[in-house]
C-alpha cells in the first residue's frame, strides 16, 4: 500500500502518471505571512522574484492557490503528488489532506525532522531521529480539523468514505533529507571515517567528507537507521547546484546501515535497499555530469530530474540547463539501460514556479517532457516507468497491521452449559435464566423453568 495524506492507497489503483519531487503549501509564521502580503507578485517585480526565490514572500502559503494550480497537473495525467516540503520548511499535514479531497488527487507526505524547543537537529543522536521518523511513517501526526466540506472524489480512485474534517492522524509515505550548499556552512562539520559510523571533527571544513555538514550527516544516519527498520523509501533532494562530493559522502551514510541483513546474503541487503533511495535534484546541466549519474544508477540509486521548466535566473557560473538539454541526457541515460531508475517532476517550490504568475506549473513535466523523450528515440513504456511506474514500486511499502479484536463477553447458557458471545437479538433469558438459542428456551419450559432440572443437564 501507498501512505497518502488521506489513507492507504493500493499502487495499482492510482490512475495516471506520478510527479515525484513537488512542494506545495508550507505553514506560514507572522513574519513571512507579513512579507508574503505586502509583496505581492506583479510584472514590475516579477525580474527581482525570479532572481531571489529564497526570499519568505514566494513560498507557496494559499491553500486556494495550490488547489487551483493542481489543475494542470490532473490535466496532464497525474494521479498521485509527491510533495517535498520538510517540518523545518513549515509543512502543512491538514492543509494538504483538505487539498487531497478537494482535487481528488493522491499526496503523499515526506517524513523529516522536526526541530522542537529550540533544539538543532545535530545536537539530537541519530537513534532519535530515527525514532521520531518511524513514528511519522507508521503512526502519521495529528492533523487539526477542516471545516470545509469533503466534494472531491478520493483520492487515486479508492473508495473511501471522508468525513468533513481531516483524519485524525496524518502518515508520511517517505522519508526526506534536504541537501542545500548550506550544508557546509554547519560550524561543527562531520568526517566520514567508515560507511557506519559518523565522528565530529575539530579540523577545518576541508577536512569533511565532501563538505558535508555534522548537522546533515547525523539527520542522514537518522533516515538511514528509519529505512532499515520500516523498508520505507529515503530521498535525498539535493538543491540543484549542490556539489557533486557532498551527493556522494551522503550516499556513504544513507546507505552504510544496509551492509549486513539477518538472513547472511549482505549483497542481496544491499542491492535491494540501494534501490529504495532516490537523489532528486537532477538535470543535464554541466555542473552534473553523464558520467556521475550513469555511476549511482549502475550502483541501483534513483535519480529524480525535476529542473523542467525553469524561470530563475542566477548570478555566478552556475545556470540552470533547458529542459532539451536533461531530455537529452536523460534520452542517454534510458539507451544505457537505466530506464528503470529514473523518475521525473517539475519541481515547483516557489509562487513564481504556478501558472498564474508566469511559471509553467505543476503539469510541465507530465505535459512536454513524454514528446521530447519519444522523438529521442525513448520508447512509451519507459517513458511509462519514469512517469509513473517507478515511483509507485518506491512508495508501494506499506503493510496495514491487522485489525485490533476486542476482547469479546462471553455467557454460559444455563441449559447446555455452552459459552456464547451475547449479540443482540440471537440470545434470549427467562427470569434469571440466559439460554444460547430458542431451542434451550423451549427445553428448559418443558420442565417448568425448573432450576434443578437445569443445574442437572
Amino acid at each position: 500500500m501507498i501512505p497518502t495524506v488521506l489513507l492507504p492507497v493500493a499502487a495499482d489503483a492510482v490512475a495516471g502518471a506520478c510527479s515525484s519531487r513537488e512542494e506545495l503549501l508550507h505553514r506560514a509564521t507572522t513574519s513571512s505571512m507579513t512579507a508574503f502580503q505586502d509583496n505581492p507578485i506583479t510584472l514590475a517585480n516579477l525580474c527581482e522574484a525570479r532572481s531571489s526565490g529564497d526570499a519568505d514572500r514566494f513560498r507557496l502559503f494559499s491553500f486556494d492557490e495550490g488547489v487551483q494550480e493542481l489543475a494542470s497537473l490532473k490535466d496532464a495525467g497525474g494521479g498521485l503528488l509527491v510533495e517535498c516540503s520538510t517540518a523545518a520548511e513549515g509543512r502543512d499535514p491538514s492543509g494538504l489532506a483538505e487539498i487531497s479531497r478537494r482535487t481528488g488527487l493522491g499526496i503523499v507526505l515526506g517524513a523529516s525532522c522536526q526541530q522542537t524547543n529550540g533544539t538543532a537537529q545535530y545536537e539530537a543522536s541519530p537513534e532519535t531521529i530515527s525514532k521520531e521518523l518511524e513514528h511519522q511513517l507508521l503512526f502519521g501526526e495529528h492533523g487539526a480539523s477542516s471545516a470545509a466540506p469533503s466534494f472531491a472524489p478520493s483520492p487515486a480512485g479508492a473508495a473511501v468514505a471522508e468525513s468533513a474534517s481531516a483524519p485524525a492522524r496524518i502518515q508520511a509515505g517517505f522519508l526526506l533529507v534536504k541537501l542545500s550548499s548550506s550544508c557546509c556552512r554547519s560550524p561543527a562539520a562531520v568526517r566520514v571515517e567508515t560507511p557506519a559510523a559518523t565522528a565530529t571533527a575539530g579540523s577545518p571544513a576541508q577536512d569533511t567528507h565532501g563538505g558535508l555538514g555534522r548537522a546533515a550527516a547525523i539527520e542522514l544516519e537518522g533516515a538511514a537507521m528509519a529505512q532499515q527498520a520500516t523498508g520505507a523509501p529515503l530521498m535525498i533532494a539535493c538543491s540543484h547546484f549542490v556539489r557533486w562530493p557532498m551527493v556522494v559522502a551522503a550516499l556513504v551514510i544513507a546507505t552504510a546501515h544496509w551492509g549486513s541483513s539477518q538472513d547472511g546474503t549482505a549483497a542481496a541487503a544491499a542491492a535491494a535497499t540501494s534501490r529504495k533511495v532516490i537523489v532528486a535534484g537532477m538535470h543535464g546541466g554541466v555542473s552534473q555530469s553523464l558520467h556521475h549519474q550513469a555511476s549511482l544508477l549502475s550502483k541501483g540509486i534513483v535519480l529524480c530530474f525535476d529542473c523542467f521548466g525553469r524561470v530563475e535566473w542566477l548570478p555566478g557560473p552556475d545556470y540552470y540547463p533547458s529542459d532539451e538539454e536533461s531530455a537529452v541526457r536523460i534520452a542517454e541515460l534510458v539507451r544505457q539501460g537505466f530506464a528503470e531508475r529514473i523518475i521525473l517532476s517539475s519541481g515547483v517550490s516557489r509562487r513564481f514556479h504556478l501558472s498564474r504568475f508566469g511559471g509553467y506549473g505543476y503539469g510541465h513535466a507530465l505535459r512536454t517532457v513524454p514528446p521530447r523523450l519519444l522523438r529521442l528515440g525513448v520508447s512509451a513504456k519507459d517513458i511509462g516507468l519514469m512517469t509513473r511506474d517507478n515511483m509507485l514500486g518506491l512508495l508501494d511499502w506499506y503493510t496495514p497491521p491487522p485489525p485490533i479484536e476486542i476482547p469479546k463477553d462471553y455467557l454460559p447458557c444455563c441449559w447446555c452449559k455452552k459459552r456464547f458471545e451475547p449479540v443482540e437479538g440471537e440470545y434470549f433469558h427467562k427470569f434469571q435464566f440466559v439460554y444460547c438459542n430458542i431451542k434451550c428456551l423451549r427445553a428448559h419450559r418443558d420442565t417448568g423453568f425448573d432450576a434443578d432440572a437445569a443445574a442437572s443437564k
